[in-house]
């Protein structure tokens, strides 16, 4: 009976485990990127400084695959919209839509 109420449970968690994808559609920023670096004192994370109207927001970009670490520049403008995978960045010869790809294990 204990092993059945054991599995039950890990099955609930497994269930509820968010990925990726789930972190990032939630989000929303527009601002210019002022500073981006991998933190190596935080297990690595691609961590990207967006200076927005109230202030600075920090947004990880782990998880995700399509390049859009390396894409993003000092300068630019980036923004995106709650609930999309869509990231518009703008610079002086560049104004494009980018869709965020994600590392899924499942």
């Amino acid at each position: 009976m204990t092993c059945i109420a054991s599995l039950s449970l890990i099955a609930c968690i497994n269930e509820k485990r968010k990925t990726t994808k789930d972190y990032f559609l939630p989000q929303y920023y527009s601002g210019v990127v002022t500073n981006k670096f991998i933190d190596s004192s935080q297990h690595l994370y691609k961590k990207v400084f967006i200076k927005e109207k109230y202030g600075t927001k920090v947004v990880l970009f782990n998880g995700e695959v399509g390049g859009m670490f390396d894409l993003i520049k000092i300068g630019d403008s980036i923004s995106k919209k709650e609930g999309t995978n869509e990231v518009r960045v703008r610079r002086k010869k560049l104004d494009t839509v980018i869709s965020l790809r994600f590392y899924e294990t499942e």
